[in-house]
């Protein structure tokens, strides 16, 4: 059989083709590189973490979204050179309560109301980047493959808390957003593009107690030496004001707290404050009453938590060295914790003149006052101490 020999143009067409051909391979190939070198092509970065102390169930209504607090705000972007979809999901879990809504639950199934021009995945151009809040995503309009009336439903003992409070028991809470392959269903470990959490310390603080210098509001207060006290109080909250008062004769609580405060300081961020030299100065003779006031934020609004009224008078007593009276704070600070029990030592009126060992370890005297906030704030804990 005799076999027909293409021409010069019948093999350069034929070359051509197969050219375009390797051209085509080489741009897909290219393409797949581009990605594998990128990661995935849709990542998600976490722009805004709220912080509330106190969170109230009710805040988040999915049919009222546009009230509901700020907890996270997200943004999802395509990293790719061409068009790329997803689809999310939206998972919410505790320490103590995991898979309240669990990746499956909460993944969405309506894309439209995000800005899509698909119903079934979130479809995002060449670049381009969208954010999505709460308020965004717990929405009864997108619509979930699970339910958000369902949560309480998870676990008895967390519903109970709920309806009893009003608020979520204290606890550590994450809002987990996923993205994740568009031609699956559900979100597994091998279809997940990129996955992001935002997370809410809730600690519900009901109080704040004073700890030093002096004591409850009485007509008598006791004395302190020198006139740059150190004022500590223990709560679990993280932001503080700070008021301090003059106190006239036949004034009580109610007349201190309505007038001006001689003295205040803001936006205190620790359990311990050093009245600075700087301030105005605290005088041999005059009483003097403070209270602090916690600042707690709640998802309705900031709320205030005032500490009970305190005083103290300075005394005209020759204010000792700067370190031995740092000692003698650290010292009357731990009395009042309960820490120590300066009586049951048998050491009479307690004159510190030398080191502290906590724990067995030399502590520097200026180091006392951090040491002294990590006490109050839990941080440290004290086992064996001593003083010379």
């Amino acid at each position: 059989m005799l076999s027909k020999t293409k021409s010069l143009p019948d093999r350069w067409q034929a070359g051509r083709y197969l050219s375009g051909k390797k051209v085509i391979c080489l741009i897909f190939i290219l393409i797949f590189v581009s990605t594998l070198a990128n990661g995935f092509p849709i990542d998600i970065e976490k722009l805004y973490e709220g912080e509330y102390d106190i969170f109230y169930a009710s805040s988040f209504d999915p049919d009222n979204p546009g009230a509901q607090p700020l907890v996270f705000i997200f943004q999802i972007t395509n990293n790719d050179t061409i068009p790329r979809g997803c689809k999310l999901s939206l998972s919410f879990s505790s320490n103590q309560y995991p898979d309240m809504l669990n990746r499956d639950e909460g993944t969405i199934k309506n894309y439209i109301q995000l800005g899509s021009t698909t119903d079934d995945s979130l479809l995002l151009a060449a670049g381009q980047s969208i954010t999505i809040s709460n308020r965004d995503v717990i929405n009864s309009t997108v619509h979930i493959r699970g339910s958000w009336d369902d949560i309480l439903d998870k676990n008895e003992d967390f519903k109970n808390l709920v309806l009893d409070t009003g608020s979520l028991p204290a606890d550590t809470y994450y809002f987990t957003l996923t993205a994740f392959n568009p031609n699956y269903q559900s979100p597994t470990e091998d279809n997940i593009y990129s996955e992001i959490l935002a997370s809410v310390d809730v600690v519900n603080p009901s109080s704040v107690t004073p700890i030093s210098p002096g004591e409850p509001f009485t007509n008598a207060p006791i004395e302190i030496v020198g006139n740059l006290p150190i004022f500590s109080w223990f709560a679990n909250i993280s932001q503080f004001n700070l008021e301090i008062f003059e106190v006239e004769s036949g004034e009580v609580p109610d007349d201190i707290v309505n007038k001006d405060p001689y003295f205040v300081q803001e936006q205190i961020v620790s359990n311990i404050f050093p009245y600075p030299d700087s301030a105005p100065e605290l005088v041999s003779n005059q009483t003097y009453a403070w209270r602090v006031i916690g600042i707690v934020q709640t998802t309705q609004g900031q709320v205030l938590v005032e500490s009970e009224l305190w005083c103290f008078v300075i005394s005209s007593s020759q204010v000792p060295d700067p370190e031995i009276q740092n000692i003698t704070y650290f010292v009357e600070n731990l009395e009042n914790l309960g820490i120590l029990d300066l009586g049951n030592l048998n050491i009479g009126n307690f004159t510190p003149t030398g080191e502290v060992y906590l724990n067995g370890n030399l502590i520097p005297v200026e180091d006392l006052i951090e040491l002294l906030n990590n006490i109050l704030n839990g941080g440290s804990e004290i086992l064996k101490i001593e003083i010379e």
